[in-house]
């Protein structure tokens, strides 16, 4: 009888308790594909990871690894390149056992009508300003998909009979084409309801993505401003790490020490402060940053003189600060074990 008025004065707040320490989140961008190297819009399409794109997977499970991460769920989008690219992290870890959950929420962002043209035929036919728009509006869609039209997900099985996390078996209609805010409202309710929830029950959650999917959940964390959203750079194969606190009942990201200077240096047109550690060695993160603008600027036919270093119309590329070479320095706050070393730098 006094054990159950215990448990019942716990569980409705009657008596003091030890509260629950919050977990972590590590996003990841999946490994690249031929698509990447054609500089084709990819979206909902589904080409599998290159052999460079493997590797990238594989450097960042080892950057996991070497820092002793051992994760509670991940989450991962229904689209191979992220699928495959989740396997072989988990298989790096030796953490295969753990649960996933494929959610098409994470899908990247649907690119309708361009989808499996090269950024040259999107220029060609719809123009160079136009094509420039979709990357630096946060509203802005590319047309929608045509009649006929190959990697037309409409038909696809997976998105026919499309059975969630709670076993419901319904049909998901994939969108005809998507900005950048269209991202953000079906990537926010499963940050909020799956995701987060699960960083509140202590949980260490691996979430392997894509550019956007991400983009718009570390937007959300950050509280970054819609129209500084496209400048949010994620790095493929550079994980991204964010530990929290409750602060007024709400999750809000511990941010690293560089990020108060990162504020302090802030000006308009400079890429916005991210809460977030990256585990990567400084050089290494600094080339993969690089490339990251590069890639997602020549797919826009934004690319510039190189040798400039003004790549875009957003000024200087800046590394986000918060970056550090590993994160073993703060290991016993939300690793389950000590781990050794971050990533060397290359």
């Amino acid at each position: 009888l006094l054990l159950s008025f215990i448990l019942f004065s716990l569980s409705n707040g009657l008596l003091p308790h030890r509260q629950r320490p919050l977990g972590s989140v590590v996003f990841l961008r999946h490994g690249a594909t031929d698509w990447t190297e054609r500089r084709t819009f990819t979206g909902w399409a589904d080409p599998d990871i290159s052999r460079t794109g493997a590797q990238q997977a594989a450097t960042a499970a080892l950057a996991l690894k070497e820092s002793g991460f051992i994760f509670d769920v991940v989450y991962t989008s229904v689209l191979k390149r992220a699928v495959h690219s989740t396997w072989l992290v988990l298989k790096e870890l030796q953490q295969i056992h753990i649960e996933v959950h494929k959610d098409w929420r994470l899908n990247e962002r649907s690119y309708g009508g361009i989808t499996g043209q090269t950024v040259e035929q999107a220029i060609e036919r719809h123009g160079a300003e136009t094509v420039a728009s979709w990357r630096r509006s946060f509203d802005a869609r590319p047309p929608g998909y045509e009649q006929g039209q190959p990697y037309n997900p409409f038909a696809d099985e997976r998105y026919l009979r499309w059975q969630g996390r709670g076993g419901r078996v319904s049909r998901v209609l994939p969108p005809d084409s998507e900005s950048l805010e269209d991202v953000a409202r079906r990537t926010r309710p499963l940050w909020a309801s799956g995701i987060a929830r699960e960083v509140r029950e202590g949980k260490s959650v691996l979430v392997v993505a894509h550019g956007n999917s991400i983009r718009t959940m570390m937007q959300a964390i950050d509280g970054v401003a819609d129209e500084d959203a496209a400048t949010l750079e994620v790095p493929v194969g550079i994980p991204i790490v964010y530990r929290f606190a409750q602060v007024d009942g709400k999750l809000t990201p511990q941010a690293p020490d560089a990020v108060a200077e990162c504020l302090a240096d802030f000006a308009p047109g400079r890429p916005p402060c991210v809460s977030a550690d990256f585990l990567a060695g400084e050089a290494a993160l600094a080339k993969a940053f690089l490339e990251s603008r590069r890639a997602s600027l020549d797919r826009y036919g934004l690319g510039g003189d190189r040798a400039s270093g003004g790549l875009d119309g957003f000024g200087e590329l800046v590394v986000p600060a918060g970056s550090l070479p590993g994160l073993e320095e703060n290991a016993g706050s939300y690793f389950r074990h000590e781990g050794g070393g971050g990533a060397e730098e290359e």
